[in-house]
């Protein structure tokens, strides 16, 4: 018997080292080039090429090479830094086929340099964790890269409540109370209990323990005799004081609007990292926080002043937003919040000529549209002329038979060659010599069209481009207008329910009033009065929530009249 429960023993050590092992297996992390904020993309390089090598001697992730980070911005249209939001870094990630991104922007401000980091798991988009660190110098920032990196490796020990790298580690079996909750050793996830852990930091450790609502901690300082840990999971939720010189803004958590931000004071949150924004009559504030379990953090909330942009970029270009204190790209089409002030921008594409503008004023609670004029670049202009050279060649060299429509389109074609900037007079010969082949196989005199038929088809494509260009601002729109509607929607019918509940409870009170309850007559009565008041202004607050919500009915309308012009137009000039 003693033998057979020897034996499970063994079995059971054995199978929870292999699960350990294999639970913290490298993951695979992408370090995308860090946001050079106010200063140069050089010295941006130096501080990101230390932070890399620094990640690599914790020996803890496997981190993918920078060149092929590289590579495949490249293939994705974007230069090295030009990765700086959340949505083109999750999408690098899977691409790279990572388990997580870490995203940073290195700013220079008041003769300091800061940066700020944060992990993104690419399972579920979500911030699992955040830190920054400032420096007067470069030098002093690059040496600060080794702590930095073994702290988000979660190998350091705190001593005078300063955080030191840990050379000395041991094994620590972690169980908690309920089992499979996440544990994070100094906030960095480490596995699911019950699990081995190893290279565990010898000193002062935090060790978490998470399920849902559920959390549990201990703060102990681990030595070589220790090697297990017990903790109980409890319902815990966190909550946060929000100091800020403007009362009446909307704040949100995780893009959840949680109400105006008032006295500052919001309980009952979810413990963890999470994304906060404050904003509202033209001001904004965002940040990535910490919501301990049983803790209220206090959160400096200093609102800028905000506008934003509506841009709207031609396929295969990105273009650079930048300001004094910020920096972003974007491509496509959308909206963008940015501080007010002045703003140059450069966009870049493949096919396209360089494009800058400086001067841009923002200002604040304005939208202001981003919609440069981009000239195709040199060589993909060549490209697409001798393309469609050869082509046509090809057609009168297999002798397909050619009609008047085919020498007006060649006709076309060298008019776009000869009125290109770019000057291709090699190109003019060869379409001459082009066109007279086609008219002599027609049999025709030469094709002389009505400068009134040219004229007409130049308005018609001038006319279509302005229609493309409707039609993404009024995509805008709807997508801006549905975000309204949806958020009034939630609202209303928030304050219609809690009208409602009000008015069960006043009858509620009122019951509770009566001889049976004397003795806290007054107390019910004052209540009786005041759930109907309370009930009365939800459903006021509801009905104006309600009706004033945005319609797109008109934006909708608008839309498929222009969608249905573009369809004319483009059969038209077939």
């Amino acid at each position: 018997m003693a033998y057979k429960l020897k034996t499970v023993l063994l079995f059971i050590v054995i199978f929870l080292t292999i699960s350990s092992i294999w639970a913290q297996e490298k993951q695979r992390t992408a370090v995308i080039p860090f946001n050079p904020i106010n200063i140069l993309k050089a010295d941006a390089e130096v501080v990101y090429s230390s932070f890399e090598t620094a990640l690599v001697q914790t020996d803890t992730f496997f981190v993918i090479d920078s060149n092929e980070i590289g590579r495949s911005l490249k293939e994705q249209g974007y230069s090295l830094f030009d990765c700086t939001n959340e949505q083109c870094a999750v999408g690098l990630g899977k691409l790279l086929s990572a388990g997580q991104v870490i995203l940073g922007a290195l700013s220079y401000f008041g003769g300091s340099y800061t940066l700020k980091i944060k992990v993104i798991d690419l399972s579920n988009g979500k911030t699992v964790y955040s830190d920054k660190v400032s420096a007067g110098s470069l030098d002093q920032m690059s040496e600060a890269m080794e702590l930095f990196a073994f702290k988000l490796a979660g190998l350091t020990y705190t001593e005078n409540e300063e955080h030191r790298i840990a050379h000395q580690f041991s094994e620590l079996f972690i169980d908690t109370t309920p089992s499979r909750a996440d544990i994070y050793i100094n906030g960095v996830k480490k596995g699911t209990s019950p699990e081995l852990i190893s290279r565990v930091p010898l000193g002062r450790i935090r060790i978490e323990a998470r399920q849902g609502n559920l959390y549990g901690e201990r703060v102990l300082k681990v030595t070589e005799n220790i090697k297990q840990v017990q903790i109980k999971l409890t319902e815990t939720y966190g909550s946060l004081v929000i100091k800020s010189e403007d009362s009446n803004v909307d704040v949100y958590l995780d893009s959840r609007w949680l109400g105006k931000l008032g006295s500052g004071s919001f309980r009952n949150l979810s413990v963890g990292i999470h994304t906060l924004e404050l904003k509202g009559q033209g001001l904004y504030w965002r940040d990535e926080v910490l919501i301990p379990g049983n803790q209220s953090p206090v959160i400096e909330a200093s609102l800028q002043e905000y506008g934003a942009v509506d841009y709207a970029i031609p396929e295969g270009a990105t273009v650079e937003i930048k300001g004094r204190m910020f920096r972003e790209v974007v491509k496509g089409y959308g909206t963008l919040p940015v501080p007010t002030g002045d703003y140059s921008i450069t966009v870049t594409g493949k096919n396209y000529e360089q494009y800058e503008e400086t001067g841009i004023i923002v200002p604040k609670g304005a939208n202001i549209s981003l919609k440069p004029d981009l000239s195709y670049s040199r060589e993909y202009e060549y490209e697409q002329f001798t393309g469609k050279l050869e082509e046509s060649e090809r057609i009168l060299n297999f002798g397909y038979l050619l009609t008047y429509t085919d020498i007006k389109r060649f006709e076309d074609l060298k008019k776009e060659i000869e009125f290109s900037k770019h000057g291709f007079t090699d190109l003019i010969p060869r379409v001459k010599s082009l066109i007279e082949r086609a008219k002599e196989i027609v049999g025709a005199e030469p094709l002389i069209e009505s400068v009134e038929g040219d004229e007409n088809i130049l308005e018609k494509e001038k006319r279509l481009e302005g229609l493309f260009v409707q039609k993404q601002e009024l995509e805008i729109k709807i997508e801006s207008s549905l975000l309204e509607k949806n958020r009034k929607t939630i609202g209303g019918w928030t304050f219609l329910g809690l009208g409602l509940v009000s008015g069960g409870l006043s009858g509620l009170f009122y019951y509770f009033s009566n001889e049976a309850y004397q003795k806290y007559e007054r107390f019910w009565d004052t209540s009786a009065y005041i759930a109907p008041g309370t009930s009365g202004f939800c459903l006021i607050v509801s009905s104006i929530l309600l009706l004033t919500r945005p319609s797109t009915e008109h934006f909708t309308a608008e839309l498929e009249t222009v969608e249905k012009e573009i369809n004319i137009l483009e059969k038209e000039l077939q």
